[in-house]
């Protein structure tokens, strides 16, 4: 039981560990250099974190069933998916090299490709479930970002933020070459795993539709940035730190489930209701606890005026999320995946709608009232798929 906790522990620092230090950088930024910068370099970690989910192609998920069946030679099968998933890294590089002056261009490609080696070894580390070395090295890469920033701060540029973040990602990466490396990489011989891309897709998708819904309204606030446009760059950094709070908010709702996760597959609709109504008191305390504390934290360590009509949209932006949380395990129970996939669908281009018509008007507000509007149609899905799905036996 303990080290079950621990393990659970372990896996929530791992992927907590980059908004925390996201959040920290941020206030190193706008403290000791410029609103100005951050934004830009928000634009340039906007970039990176999608070409770094499309090239990812849903491997983690697709290998952990492949590993669980594949028991005899599971090293080939990592192998030829990371030199299947290789090509999409050529791909890339004239997009980056004509967008970019060349120093740049190859700093961004570096980071892009560490960042590629480093997501592949996720499958092994879930697998074997070593999440305190995962942890323990996103902390020496936090720790290696952050005290360049420091360090750099009174001459900072957007070029040395993509230097220090180029660098953290190869200390990264350089644990997992040492521990996996002689494993998976020595001796690989270039082979291709043909049908990957079509077999991965359902994976892919399912992780895309929920980083759209996380950040499409970050997407959008970019497409509207810049000289003579309704955001500025700076804009965009604050709102990158008003939403990077608020995930915080929600993302307590996986540290009440993860411990049920194993029960909660057990559960009868019936209790799957009830489950879901108390998720949501739990997300009311959470917006009624949290959101004075962001207040607080934006305006007298970020200094970032926030309006006050934003809180009030925080509050279903987060309760929303605890909510939803045990019917979409119910929904995954009952093989309903492709459902789930359909309401994230449908969300996305309802924000997206709102996010055209708003964000020119209305600023990082009419951002938010978009991903809101989005929540708002996706619970709705949700909770009509399970009542449909719920009544077959």
């Amino acid at each position: 039981m303990l080290k079950r906790l621990l393990n659970v522990g372990w896996s929530a620092a791992l992927n907590m560990l980059p908004t925390l230090t996201n959040l920290v950088a941020a206030w190193l930024i706008l403290r000791l250099a410029s609103d100005g910068i951050w934004g830009e370099f928000v634009a340039i970690q906007l970039l990176i974190g999608l070409g770094l989910h499309v090239m990812a192609w849903g491997n983690r998920d697709y290998l952990m069933r492949v590993f669980s069946v594949e028991k005899d030679n599971p090293v080939e099968v990592w192998r030829q998916v990371l030199f299947s998933r290789g090509v999409m890294l050529f791909m890339a590089m004239p997009i980056f090299l004509l967008t970019y002056p060349s120093q740049t261009a190859v700093l961004l490609l570096l980071w892009l490709f560490f960042g590629f080696l480093r997501q592949s070894f996720d499958v092994v580390l879930t697998f074997r479930r070593e999440f305190a070395f995962g942890a323990l090295t996103e902390l020496a890469s936090s720790l290696f970002l952050l005290g360049w920033i420091y360090v750099d701060a009174e001459k900072s540029t957007v070029e040395s933020l993509i230097m220090g973040s180029m660098l953290a990602q190869s200390v990264r990466l350089l644990p997992f070459l040492l521990r996996y490396g002689g494993e998976f990489l020595l001796g690989a011989v270039p082979k291709i795993r043909f049908g990957y891309f079509q077999l991965a897709l359902p994976f892919f998708l399912l992780g895309f539709a929920g980083l759209l819904i996380m950040r499409l309204d970050l997407y959008c606030l970019l497409a509207n940035a810049g000289p003579g446009k309704a955001i500025s760059k700076a804009e965009i950094g604050h709102y990158q730190v008003w939403t990077g709070l608020l995930i915080y908010l929600q993302s307590f709702s996986a540290f009440i489930l993860l411990p049920l996760m194993k029960f909660v597959y057990r559960l009868p609709l019936r209790s799957i209701w009830k489950l879901a109504f108390r998720m949501g008191i739990w997300g009311m305390l959470a917006a009624a606890a949290g959101l004075p504390v962001v207040w607080l934290l934006l305006t007298y360590w970020y200094q970032i005026p926030m309006p006050l009509e934003m809180f009030g949209l925080a509050i279903p932006y987060i309760v929303v999320v605890y909510f939803m949380a045990p019917l979409v395990l119910y929904l995954y129970k009952r093989q309903c995946q492709q459902q789930v996939l359909m309401a994230n669908g449908a969300a996305i281009l309802l924000n997206f709608g709102f996010s055209i018509l708003l964000i020119p008007r209305w600023g990082i507000f009419g951002a938010m009232v978009a991903g809101v509007a989005g929540q708002m149609l996706l619970i709705a899905l949700v909770v009509a798929f399970v009542q449909r799905y719920g009544k077959q036996r």
